[in-house]
């Protein structure tokens, strides 16, 4: 292979422009390492209960000098604390009315049905939320959009949710399916080392908001300091890199 004329007439303009490049790209990660201060996080159960502390976990050993603090919420709360500014960065579930703030992908999460083995349904590969509406459920924090999604859906339906346990955890959901009292609807990935250890089966729903897209949403990203910018454009990461995985 051999350089054309213009190839060589370019030849050194191209060599200053990889040598400023790499300049540039030092200069960015020497202020990356440096920069100080503190984000304020809110986020709903699901991405605390899951991939969220550790995707910060990481943030924090690539940008020492920065603090995180991080508040569970339900949805709509963590869409007001970002708003009225006592959080910088809020996540949530794509499904949450957001209003004026804006978001960005962040990562994906699936709802499943926990069953008993002996349960009826503990035989099936897979249900819709339709199937389930004739069995007890325990139902997990009240306020959640998930539980109002289910109790819209129910209504849709002819039906009344079936319902007379109350949880604030995914922890004592698993316990209750567990007894054998009712069934719950749960995000699969923070249940997962329970669901195992109790012996539960974890049926998927054939619904399509079965598969929740969790965003992360802030008022304004022109006006966030440096340390939430970083912490934003990591999250948003990996949105891109899961699907990469995928592929």
């Amino acid at each position: 292979m051999k350089l054309t004329a213009a190839g060589e007439a370019m030849l050194p303009a191209a060599r200053s422009l990889l040598q400023s490049m790499s300049r540039i790209q030092a200069g960015l990660s020497e202020y990356a390492r440096n920069v100080r201060g503190h984000v304020r996080v809110a986020a709903s159960m699901s991405p605390i209960s899951s991939f969220l502390p550790a995707d910060i976990a990481l943030f924090l050993r690539r940008h020492s000098n920065v603090r995180v603090s991080l508040d569970e919420r339900t949805g709509a709360e963590v869409v007001r604390s970002v708003e009225k500014g006592r959080a910088d960065l809020g996540v949530c579930w794509e499904a949450t009315e957001t209003r004026r703030l804006q978001t960005v992908p962040y990562r994906a999460g699936h709802l499943v049905v926990l069953a008993h083995k002996d349960h009826e349904l503990a035989r099936r590969k897979r249900v819709s939320f339709a199937e389930t509406l004739q069995y007890e459920r325990v139902t997990i924090q009240g306020g959640s959009i998930v539980q109002l999604m289910q109790t819209r859906l129910a209504v849709a339906e002819g039906e009344a949710l079936k319902s007379h346990v109350q949880v604030r955890t995914y922890d004592a959901a698993c316990r209750i399916v567990a007894a054998n009292l009712a069934l719950a609807i749960v995000p699969i990935e923070p249940c997962r080392p329970l669901v195992r250890a109790l012996g539960l089966r974890a049926l998927p729903l054939t619904d399509d908001w079965a598969l929740r897209r969790f965003v992360v949403g802030v008022r304004d990203r022109s006006e966030l300091a440096a340390p939430a910018r970083l912490l934003l454009d990591m999250l948003a990461s990996q949105w891109y890199e899961g699907n990469a995985s995928e592929k």
